[in-house]
């Protein structure tokens, strides 16, 4: 038993993770893997030539009625099974495994690392869906191929060839019929079910888009009472997969029956030849038996070829509609892992004093067409010895300054310019050097499944482990202790987009990580959209206290929902005077009151920061 558990973990150790460049054509898995497709390929080739002449040999024994002969012919057999169980199987093991969990990693690798603007305007429901089809499409490529397609095509081949060898005419005619009926047959089934394959795709993908959504945005979907809305998107998108996919099975199981009909009709006119062939004397009865029985075994699996080249076929077309799919997704037009552009980058050279951010006449939007930032630039610099180093940003709603939070804080890449801080480029760095510069807050609050822990250490090494107590504390300082100690702690369970949170409870629990990443990484720049708008007073004076803490060591730039919370600001930055000059100056109180009649409004009152 421990020989077993031994040899059947083998494969397992032996696996590994091959990275697809999904540029490359849909293939290059598998070349990756030719080597042990190699194997694969002569080990079925021996198996399926002894299987295939098996009758004839066994046919032969009988006749010489010998025992030693029959051992003979027993013993390639055996020790085909035997390297098949050693070897091959092990191999075939191995080779699905890695093609389909390959395809699975580096289809989510791609999602990650393409540029976060691409993802707006795609469903992650569609995506999951082609993900969840492809896999099992490449497995099932895979699997046709190996197990089925190849195989049949050697059966076939050594049966033209062994009937050739006994006589040549009924030979030909029998390879004529296996030819003709292997060509008919994969040529109606793909033609025929190609369009209706097709659109249950498209209906697949369309009923994942509502299904996912119908999950992930639960909450929206209940508060705005669209239920029944979406219960009939649901109800009308899988009522179109089934019609579609019933049609696409229909014409594949009626195309069989034809297909049935005319391998009859075949196999009765080699029958007949063979008949004619014993009565003028060219063959006995015994070998005629013995040549209708191999053709039958090794013609009989042709009554599957429809099934094999369709789920082939239907493999292929989900495979390479996943290709397409991915090519236009959109773009990685910036390093993210660690293994790319910028790692020869030390994390100490872009630590300089004085901390300093430039943005030197970039422009940014986050679909083609007119930028939401135009040719902007902005010096910035203030000395790491500086005991207040925060900055405010206000402007009305839409002005850009969220955009302008992405561009300098590595999610947007300036279609022109340049994004330097410390005299780094941000856009060739990646993500693991970027981390140990900037530390960003969006503006939607948001959280991962999983635990409380989990979520607010997110991000942080993995050898990087913060006491309880400490979490605790910083829990307790933002105000959201109090929710979970009587629950399970640290070890409370938070739904998926923190939907078990209201929506200030969310954005201090997306604080809380900032801080904790903040205080591990010790970034030059702090980035941190509208930290307070979803919170009461008492909240907000607990974060704005936070923020003024983390300003003593980092650069720190927040747009404001309150001017409370930029009470302390060192300068403030006015998004309304960006059309009087491209340039972004930040000014103390006394002079920005000279210069914006926005900020004017606001110390009068007659104005909101978001307007």
């Amino acid at each position: 038993m421990g020989f077993f558990k031994r040899w059947v973990s083998k494969p397992a150790q032996a696996v590994s993770l091959i990275t697809i460049d999904f540029s490359k054509p849909w293939w290059s898995i598998l070349w990756a893997q030719k080597g042990m497709i190699v194997v694969i390929l002569l080990s079925t080739l021996v198996y399926e030539i002894l299987d295939t002449i098996f009758p004839l040999l066994i046919g032969k024994a009988l006749d010489r009625a010998s025992i030693s002969f029959l051992v003979l012919v027993l013993s390639p057999y055996l020790l085909e099974e035997v390297v098949s169980w050693f070897i091959i199987r092990p191999i075939i093991t191995r080779l699905h495994a890695q093609t389909v969990e390959s395809f699975r990693y580096s289809a989510s690798r791609a999602l990650l690392i393409i540029d976060p603007t691409a993802h707006a305007t795609h469903s992650s429901g569609v995506s999951m869906g082609k993900i969840r089809r492809t896999t099992e499409a490449y497995f099932k490529l895979v699997k046709k191929l190996l197990d089925d397609l190849v195989p049949l095509t050697i059966i076939l081949i050594t049966t033209i060839a062994s009937v050739l060898s006994y006589n040549t005419q009924l030979g030909l005619a029998v390879g004529a019929v296996i030819v003709f009926l292997a060509l008919l047959f994969s040529t109606v089934i793909t033609l025929v079910t190609k369009p209706y394959e097709l659109q249950a795709n498209r209906d697949d993908d369309r009923a994942n888009h509502v299904g996912t959504e119908s999950i992930s945005r639960v909450q929206f979907i209940r508060s705005s009472f669209a239920s029944d809305q979406v219960e009939k998107q649901l109800n009308d998108g899988y009522l179109a997969v089934m019609r579609s996919s019933t049609t696409f099975f229909m014409t594949y199981r009626l195309l069989r029956g034809f297909f049935v009909f005319i391998y009859i009709v075949a196999i009765g006119c080699i029958a007949a030849l063979l008949i004619s062939m014993i009565k003028s004397g060219a063959l006995t009865s015994a070998t005629a038996l013995a040549l209708l029985v191999m053709i039958l075994r090794s013609t009989h699996p042709l009554l599957k070829i429809d099934k094999y080249v369709t789920e082939a076929v239907s493999a292929y077309r989900k495979i390479t509609d996943f290709y397409t799919y991915i090519r236009t997704y959109g773009a990685q037009t910036y390093p993210v892992l660690a293994n790319e552009r910028g790692a020869e980058l030390s994390s100490q050279m872009c630590v300089t004093d004085p901390i300093s951010l430039i943005v030197d006449h970039a422009s940014a939007s986050y679909i083609e067409g007119k930028p939401l930032l135009k040719d902007i630039s902005l010096q910035l610099a203030i000395p790491r010895s500086a005991t207040n180093k925060l900055f405010g940003i206000i402007g009305p709603s839409g002005i850009g300054k969220t955009t302008f939070l992405s561009l300098i804080g590595g999610q947007l890449k300036p279609s022109g310019g340049h994004i330097l801080i410390n005299g780094c480029d941000i856009y060739q760095i990646n993500d693991s050097q970027r981390q140990r510069l900037i530390a960003l807050q969006g503006q939607i609050a948001t959280n991962v499944f999983g635990a409380l822990r989990y979520n607010i250490t997110f991000g942080l090494p993995a050898d990087h482990a913060y006491s309880d107590q400490v979490l605790i504390d910083l829990l307790d300082s933002v105000g959201l202790w109090f929710l979970f100690k009587e629950k399970k702690g640290l070890d409370t369970m938070i739904g998926e987009g923190g939907f078990t949170l209201s929506g200030g409870q969310r954005q201090r629990l997306n604080f809380a990580n900032l801080y904790l990443r903040a205080k591990t990484y010790k970034p030059s720049l702090i980035l941190i959209d509208e930290p307070t708008s979803s919170l009461d007073e008492v909240s907000e004076q607990k974060i704005t206290d936070l923020i003024d803490d983390l300003a003593k060591t980092s650069l720190t730039l927040v747009i404001a929902h309150r001017l409370k919370t930029l009470e302390d600001a060192h300068k403030i930055l006015d998004f309304c005077l960006i059309n009087e000059s491209s340039s972004l100056i930040f000014y103390d109180r006394h002079e920005l009151h000279k210069r914006s009649p926005y900020y004017q409004k606001l110390i009068e009152g007659h104005a909101l920061l978001e307007e």
